[in-house]
Formats: C-alpha cells, sequence, structure tokens
C-alpha cells in the first residue's frame, strides 16, 4: 500500500515532468527545479535518480525514437503521448 504522505517515485516524477515538458514546452530544467521545490522530502538517491533519468531521455531521445519506431507496430505520430514516454 502506498503511504500517502511519502514522496512520488522518481519515475513517476520523471514522467510528469517530461509530459509536461512536451505538453507546455517548457525546459526540462525548469521543471525538475520546482518537482525539488514541491518535494523537499524526496530522498538525495532519488533526486540523482530523477535528474539522471530525464536527462537521460532527452539526451538520447531521438536515438531511442529511432529504435522505438523500428519495433513498434504503429507509426510514433500515431502512439499516445504517455506510452511513447513511458517506452523511451
Amino acid at each position: 500500500m502506498i503511504n500517502p504522505n511519502s514522496p512520488p517515485s522518481a519515475r513517476a516524477l520523471a514522467l510528469e515532468i517530461l509530459a509536461a515538458a512536451r505538453r507546455k514546452g517548457e525546459s526540462v530544467e525548469d521543471l525538475l527545479s520546482g518537482a525539488f521545490l514541491r518535494h523537499p522530502r524526496l530522498p538525495r538517491q532519488e533526486r540523482a535518480f530523477l535528474l539522471e533519468l530525464v536527462q537521460g531521455v532527452k539526451r538520447w531521445e531521438i536515438r531511442l525514437d529511432y529504435i522505438i519506431s523500428r519495433l513498434a507496430a504503429q507509426p510514433l505520430k500515431k502512439m499516445h503521448p504517455l506510452v511513447l514516454h513511458l517506452l523511451r
């Protein structure tokens, strides 16, 4: 059972940040800063993982999209954005 008082996982925050960056056109750096401010109790290890996860997806996005496009049954443009973010 998830404790509602505990901070969200780094993976959940990364998905939220990447989706917001795509949807709103905001920089991931600004969104990461906002996430760190909203979740001051996020453990240092989770903060580091969140930072690496988001920056890694952005760094490798073109290559990841190419790989996904070669393996997926449908074109990337037809995929639901949330599914694409999860696959990345």
